[in-house]
């Protein structure tokens, strides 16, 4: 009775030991943060000591396999060992490397060592962890990666017909890639342009006057990771619609009227009496006037947030018009890897985007006058579905692009009207020396903007042929 209770009970051990009852526990002695920007040089990236605490039985023979996601080996620089920790129980084993590829490494148990309990028996299950080291990444592999990296724990018997150990936490993170420094904008330009006001000013929701829009960027910084790179600055480039800044209309942008038209402030400039050490260049302006770039440089405290104020020109025959039109930024980190010389990375964002408070329709060609030996009339009837009247302006440019008129009233069009509105830039196109040509014609009306829509055309006086331009109303009109 007896013998037959004892045999059960072995049976019974037996049968759990290989039905794998318990779990493995797969972990790292430290959670490894490398920097993307910071890494960039070093020969190899050391990957932390991995443990698995053993949830099965195992014996001289048996193999434990390290698979990797994420990133490769450096087999060259990788000197791969494991030992075995029984928690001072006195078993032992001894564990010896086999073979690695880029993604995986394996061991093999060439020994085991009965503890002073001297019971025949060397306990693994919930006693035994297994504890890898010497081994590396390729360098290119981890900084190509951004995210975590992965290793996966697999163990089978000597012939490799058996898998053992093979529940509980068998993954874990090895080496979290983190991208050292990013840029996003934090406040988008959203200023609403007045048409009520010549375009010159923006307007609220209830209707008053705002003399700016504002646009925040906010580089950052992550938290402190191994091989940190050093950050030294931003340049950033905007790019948009800056001829607002050329207040006296004569072409260029002067530096006085670029200071005065764009302010940058950040929150760590060292203004008189400040402990702060940012540095900005005095901006500067593309000749297109559609790129405005400047440097913000730190000494030692890092990114902050950078202020661009854009002042308008305010109310004034003699001053230029806002432009309705989307912003984008892009910020060059200036940043020195932790090994090397100093090196950047390019960053680029939505950075908003200015409106009518009416409405704008593109008419791309249109003809006026004689062109090609034929005499053309012209036809664009601005049609307002509104209740409301409102001035009406247009910008005129030749098929090169110069402009011809800018933020030329021509109108006002009444409640529930049509008005034909291309005798009025004839008129004007007349004085300013460009009485025949080929144009586009931008109608901007101070009108709800789903109410108003504009039917263009051009007709050949002696045939008769009328030939209809498609705009961008919102109604299009064929």
């Amino acid at each position: 009775m007896k013998t037959i209770f004892k045999k059960t009970l072995v049976a019974a051990a037996l049968t759990a030991a290989a039905f794998n009852a318990s779990a493995v526990n797969l972990s790292t002695t430290v959670a490894v943060n490398v920097s993307q920007e910071g890494a960039v040089n070093q020969t190899n990236i050391d990957v932390p000591q991995i443990n698995a605490a053993a949830g099965a039985e195992y014996t001289t023979g048996d193999t434990i396999t390290l698979t990797f996601a994420g990133a490769e080996l450096d087999t060259a620089a990788s000197v791969p060992a494991m030992a075995v920790s029984f928690g001072g129980n006195g078993d032992g084993a001894t564990v010896g490397f086999v073979s690695a590829t880029a993604n995986s490494v394996t061991f093999r148990i060439t020994t085991t060592t009965d503890g002073a309990d001297a019971d025949a028996l060397v306990a693994f299950n919930g006693v035994a962890t297994f504890q890898a080291t010497g081994l590396k990444f390729k360098t290119a592999s981890v900084v190509d990666a951004a995210g975590a990296i992965k290793v996966t724990h697999s163990a089978a018997n000597v012939t490799g017909t058996l898998v053992i150990d093979n529940l509980g936490t068998k993954e874990a993170t090895v080496v979290n890639v983190i991208s050292q420094f990013a840029s996003s904008v934090t406040t988008k330009l959203d200023g609403v342009i007045n048409v009520a006001k010549s375009r010159q000013i923006f307007v609220d929701a209830a209707g008053a006057d705002v003399a700016n829009d504002v646009l925040v960027i906010t580089p950052t910084e992550a938290a402190a990771a191994v091989h940190d790179a050093n950050f030294d600055s931003v340049a950033y480039k905007i790019t948009g619609d800056f001829s607002f800044a050329d207040t006296n209309k004569d072409g260029t942008v002067s530096a006085g009227e670029l200071a005065a038209a764009v302010v940058v402030t950040t929150a760590d400039e060292g203004a008189a009496g400040a402990a702060g050490d940012d540095t900005i260049s005095v901006g500067t302006l593309n000749a297109a006037k559609t790129e405005y770039s400047f440097t913000v440089t730190d000494v030692t405290d890092g990114p902050v947030a950078t202020t661009v104020q854009f002042n308008a020109p305010g109310v004034s025959a003699t001053k230029p018009v806002l432009v309705p039109g989307a912003f984008t930024v892009a910020s060059t980190i200036g940043y020195t890897p932790a090994t090397g010389a100093a090196t950047s990375k390019v960053v680029s964002a939505d950075a908003g985007a200015w409106t009518l408070n009416g409405a704008t329709v593109q008419v791309p060609y249109l003809v006026f006058g004689t062109v090609g030996g034929k005499a053309y009339n012209t036809i664009v009837q601005l049609n307002n579905a509104s209740t409301v009247s409102g001035d009406v302006y247009v910008d005129v440019y030749k098929e090169d692009g110069t402009s011809v008129l800018s933020n030329k009233k021509v109108a006002t069009v009444a409640g529930q009207t049509t008005t034909n509105i291309a005798g009025a830039i004839k008129t004007e196109l007349a004085a300013a020396g460009a009485a025949d040509g080929k144009f586009s014609v931008k109608v901007v009306a101070n009108v709800p903007e789903k109410t108003a829509s504009v039917y263009s055309a051009f007709v050949d006086t002696v045939t008769g042929e009328r030939i209809i331009v498609n705009n961008d109303s919102k109604v299009q009109v064929k």
